[in-house]
């Protein structure tokens, strides 16, 4: 997890050099180093709590701070900031199942099951399975998260006002309770239904 949300926020703070603010660069943000992206609560404590309690394991990193008054369109150059974390995650996503169908094709004889380093092959499935629960997590509309980015983009000003008034301000909130009774629970299905899906496309690639 920790090095799934260090590609997604060095992911947001590209996208924001490559659309002119240079905010999170001269902060240290783009970077790969998880302890310049590590947030307490989102990155240890939610994530411990979650796989101690049998619960949806969610979690963040400290949000990249952007200045939209460096971009030439802060609508659509936020959309795209906000965009890029889930899409590095699905990339990594799809790059690891392409990995590991290589490794079931040609590998497992120069790595077997049962050998020292078998454990890492483990370990790459999990990191596929947590880039696409990140992925779909982050996608809900509610800050903090950058699914609320793209409404900004889709909804009418009028009612993209309301939903900032009413809405937005609660996201945390609204966030522990969907987490607390079981209203996450479809994003395990998503990510498992997208990693079917880059399995797919990793037959193709890899025969």
């Amino acid at each position: 997890m920790l090095l799934a949300l260090s590609f997604h926020e060095a992911a947001h703070a590209l996208v924001a050099f490559i659309r002119g603010d240079r905010t999170a660069q001269s902060m240290g943000r783009l970077s790969l180093n998880p302890a310049a992206h590590a947030d307490m609560v989102g990155t240890i404590i939610l994530p411990l709590a979650g796989f101690l309690m049998h619960l949806p394991i969610i979690g963040w990193a400290k949000p990249v701070p952007v200045d939209e008054r460096n971009f030439k369109n802060p609508v659509i150059d936020g959309c795209m900031v906000g965009l890029a974390g889930p899409a590095s995650n699905l990339i990594l996503a799809l790059f690891s199942v392409i990995f590991l169908r290589v490794y079931n094709l040609y590998g497992q004889d120069i790595l077997p099951e049962g050998s020292f380093f078998y454990p890492g092959i483990k370990l790459l499935i999990a990191f596929t399975y947590v880039n696409a629960i990140l992925a779909f997590f982050n996608m809900i509309p509610l800050p903090p998260l950058d699914g609320a980015s793209l409404l900004r983009v889709l909804l009418p000003h009028d009612l993209y006002e309301k939903y900032e008034t009413l809405i937005a301000p609660y996201g945390f909130i609204i966030l522990l309770i969907l987490a607390m009774g079981g209203g996450l629970a479809w994003i395990s299905g998503m990510a498992q239904f997208y990693v079917r899906l880059c399995d797919l496309v990793a037959s193709f690639i890899v025969r």
